[in-house]
């Protein structure tokens, strides 16, 4: 947390509110245009944290009702194809908007899903809008435990009830495992790009 607070705290608060607003927009939204509410916290988990690895996480605390695999499926493409696109726009954007290198890694690690892409946008600007962009979509990954996974993990009541029963202790089990599960595969990569950041 060091390379965030480094960053400012007006930063960290800016992401998780932009979380916040995010996940709470998937749950708006799935509810205005009548889908489940499950369906609401997987888009907004994929949307606000980190894309497929958020969206399989948090289908996994998620409890079984019709159509859950297909809407699984669904999210996990859609938020890699608006990723993908995300990643050769926003830098072009960035440049346009006049952001500096620090201003723009930031912007691209709060509002791209995945971190491929976001290695892949920030390090197109330059190492140190790379560098930032990285630091900040790890804050992002690590805020997962904020996520409805967490939420449901600790009995938040959902639209449709899982078929059986399971008592508190293996939900809260399921919320750690869907948590370690997204964090795990990044490690490697970034602690190499976290290793040799440097902020001017």
């Amino acid at each position: 947390m060091g390379e965030i607070a480094a960053l400012g705290v007006t930063t960290a608060v800016l992401v998780v509110v932009a979380m916040v607003l995010t996940l709470a927009a998937g749950f708006l939204l799935a509810r205005l245009f009548t889908l489940e509410r499950a369906y609401g916290a997987l888009a907004g988990a994929g949307t606000a944290v980190c894309g497929a690895s958020a969206t399989l996480a948090t289908s996994i605390v998620l409890p079984d009702y019709k159509g859950k695999e297909m809407d699984v499926a669904f999210v996990v493409v859609a938020v890699n194809a608006l990723s993908t696109l995300a990643m050769v726009v926003y830098p072009l954007l960035c440049v346009w908007l006049g952001f500096d290198a620090q201003t723009a890694g930031i912007m691209l690690g709060a509002t791209i899903h995945d971190v491929a892409q976001v290695v892949g946008a920030g390090y197109a600007v330059s190492e140190t809008a790379g560098n930032t962009a990285v630091i900040v979509k790890l804050f992002r990954v690590c805020c997962l435990l904020c996520s409805p996974s967490a939420s449901y993990s600790q009995g938040e009541p959902w639209q449709h009830p899982p078929p059986r029963s399971r008592s508190r202790s293996s939900r809260s089990f399921s919320s750690r495992y869907a948590c370690s599960t997204a964090l795990r595969p990044r490690s490697p990569p970034l602690r190499g790009c976290l290793h040799g950041s440097s902020f001017h």
